[in-house]
């Protein structure tokens, strides 16, 4: 996994569209959206995926349908404070995927939890200096830490990105000992303090790379923790699924769907399947 740049696009619908036209979209995975206006951190959802509804098609394929309690699935994730949210989703599934219906719904549960810690990322993200802001990561399990030092892995639900390179993805138990003097820690929500955290905690942390180098699949900055100043901290709940299957399904294994008068079906597609 990468460290998250920042997009002013909605994560799924980019990869959507990039799959749609043909494009490579490894540098996607993981983005981060930061735009918008600034705003305080407020108390963390609890989002919920359940199913509610399967259609078969003609086709084939079939109709998918989930309730998503918090999601903040058609959210900017720009740190705006979140709002109880019901959002219906549906998903046309081709005929013969290798992804069930069960697996869709982890990983449309593992997508939500990582909006509800991005969003939050975010609102950290734009209260800090403008000179002291950088890229999230993903989220990561501490293994160790002490006083000047924190040893990280990434959350065990990950799996290998389908799109990316073995450089481009975290090694395990990488160890950061470059603090911000201002270093900022949140618990959730609440103001926290580096002292707090211990192992087996899950975090994703706000970094600024000071090597002058881009990054690119052979430079990966959080595979360079030397390079790395720790601007700010946020303890996260552990993911409870993976997020990786969702993204490597869109465009291939199934497409989101809107209800719609305008098609036999019932359903318009968002995007197309990726040809």
């Amino acid at each position: 996994m990468r460290i998250q740049k920042k997009q002013p696009w909605r994560l799924t619908d980019v990869l959507a569209q990039k799959l749609h036209t043909r494009l490579g979209f490894g540098m996607a995975v993981g983005t981060l959206l930061l735009g918008g206006t600034a705003a305080a951190i407020t108390l963390w959802p609890a989002p919920t995926v359940t199913q509610t509804a399967l259609k078969p098609l003609p086709s084939g394929n079939h109709i998918v349908g989930y309730d998503t309690q918090n999601c903040n699935y058609f959210g900017t994730l720009d740190g705006t404070p979140p709002k109880t949210t019901d959002e219906k989703v549906y998903y046309e599934v081709r005929q013969g995927s290798t992804l069930t219906d069960a697996q869709l719904q982890s990983g449309l549960q593992g997508v939500c939890e990582e909006n509800i810690s991005n969003n939050a990322i975010s609102a950290v993200e734009k209260s800090l200096p403008v000179d002291r802001q950088g890229d999230s990561t993903d989220a990561f399990t501490i293994t160790a830490i002490s006083t000047n030092s924190i040893t990280v892995s990434l959350d065990p639900h990950y799996t290998l990105p389908l799109f990316a390179s073995p450089s481009s993805v975290t090694k395990p138990n990488q160890v950061y000992t470059r603090f911000d003097s201002n270093l900022e820690v949140y618990d959730e929500s609440t103001r926290s303090s580096f002292s707090d955290l211990k192992v087996g905690d899950t975090i994703k942390m706000i970094l600024k790379d000071t090597s002058g180098q881009p990054a690119s699949l052979t430079y990966q900055p959080a595979n360079h923790p030397e390079n790395q100043l720790t601007e700010a901290i946020v303890k996260i709940p552990a993911l409870t699924a993976d997020p990786s299957d969702f993204y490597k399904g869109i465009a291939t294994e199934f497409v989101r769907v809107n209800p719609c008068t305008g098609s036999p079906t019932g359903f318009c597609r968002a995007y197309d399947f990726a040809k």
